[in-house]
């Protein structure tokens, strides 16, 4: 529903989306290409926030972190408050230096054939009744690789990484989102987060005790406890930063390897080419985060006067919502954006991960991972068809929830 009129922000077009609306979820694009001509910023009356759409908008204010920041959002009150997407310019540095090495694109890069092995065997059970005519869920494979992942490199327990799961999928899903306070989903995530909190804790003191006995551990959750012992965080800054860790390593992850699948497998052409040709995968990969990120829209408020976005004068404190998923499909950036095209020149500009100082720190070991997953899958993945693709109740953070797969005779 499209209408003109006045808003809290300046009169201009509005118009009602409703990022859990399940019609909308199966295909946001579709919404997306309805919001577009109404202009390059549009009131949304449904969550009563401003929205952007154009590259260079989204881009210019995912690189003022002045300007535009995490500060009491929705997002905030989802992940830990203190962790480094929340935090000002020097504790941000502070914290992100803490991991920016094991992140790095040559360490993760070198973890390849490590995470093609846990691929290998991630796989074998699925491929093998694919094989035998069963219908297959694979949505577990993408969470198994991206569990092994950061559970290996936290040093948590294998036996910890079903909560893990249950966590992540409580705690990511729709954070860009504000729940009341009331609503039982509010109790639920609340509760969860408490049980993390403690978990993350638990582990805090575990390296603290070895580090104390002369050890030297060198897991992620050691170097942010060795961190907030020499003074360069704060402890709870160390836990808020473990937290936001874990749920930007999974989901995110893991709704993008069912977007890459769907495309291939929509697109059984390109699926040939690059079987034959594995030098194409890197940007093909690159193309589905342009054409299907997972974040579809990131949420920043204003923290200056006299901040002008899209065209419209935006008042500070104001909470505006910036539509990744639609960035991407800018035609001023991107030639003939709606085609998926593997060899595109400047696939790698996207927006999947953010843009400036807080972008994603894993990027480069979300790529390896799902660079390594796909490598061994179409090794090994028969000639199937989807059966069935369930996208859940809202596309903020989008991707498959399930997508049931079955062997074509």
């Amino acid at each position: 529903m499209m209408k003109e009129g006045n808003t809290p922000v300046e009169s201009g077009a509005s118009i009602d989306v409703d990022f859990r609306f399940s019609e909308v979820v199966k295909d946001p694009y579709a919404e997306l290409a309805r919001i577009r001509p109404l202009g390059d910023a549009i009131w949304n009356s449904q969550v009563q926030r401003l929205m952007l759409w154009r590259y260079q908008d989204v881009r210019r204010i995912l690189s003022n972190d002045r300007s535009f920041s995490n500060q009491e959002t929705a997002l905030k009150e989802a992940f830990g408050p203190e962790g480094m997407l929340f935090v000002n310019f020097a504790d941000h540095n502070r914290a992100r230096g803490v991991w920016a090495k094991t992140f790095s694109a040559k360490e993760s890069a070198d973890r390849f054939s490590w995470l093609r092995a846990i691929s290998e065997e991630t796989l074998a059970p699925m491929i093998a009744r694919l094989e035998a005519g069963e219908t297959v869920d694979i949505v577990p494979a993408f969470q198994e690789i991206t569990v092994t992942a950061i559970t290996h490199l936290m040093d948590v327990p294998k036996d910890r990484r079903d909560d893990f799961r249950r966590w992540n999928n409580v705690l990511a899903n729709a954070a860009q989102l504000a729940i009341p306070v009331d609503d039982p989903r509010y109790l639920h995530r609340e509760s969860v987060k408490r049980e993390v909190y403690e978990f993350l804790e638990e582990q805090v003191a575990d390296r603290t005790a070895r580090i104390a006995d002369g050890g030297e551990p060198d897991d992620l959750v050691s170097m942010m406890v060795s961190a907030s012992h020499g003074g360069d965080i704060t402890s709870r800054a160390a836990v808020d930063n473990l937290l936001n860790l874990f749920l930007a390593a999974l989901d995110t992850t893991a709704r993008f390897m069912g977007n890459m699948l769907v495309q291939l497998l929509l697109h059984p052409e390109v699926l040939d080419e690059i079987r034959r040709d594995r030098d194409l995968l890197p940007n093909a990969i690159e193309e589905v985060f342009r054409l299907h990120p997972a974040n579809q829209v990131i949420s920043r408020r204003v923290e200056a006067d006299d901040v002008v976005v899209g065209g419209r004068a935006v008042p500070k404190g104001e909470e505006i919502f910036l539509l990744t998923g639609a960035a991407n499909r800018d035609p001023a950036m991107f030639e003939d954006p709606e085609r998926f095209d593997i060899r595109r020149p400047n696939a790698s500009a996207h927006l999947a991960f953010g843009w400036g100082v807080h972008q994603c720190i894993g990027l480069h070991l979300a790529r390896t991972e799902i660079h390594a997953f796909f490598h061994h899958l179409l090794d090994v993945l028969p000639k199937v068809e989807i059966v069935s693709i369930d996208y859940g109740d809202n596309w903020t953070l989008w991707g498959p929830h399930e997508l049931m797969l079955q062997r074509v005779p």
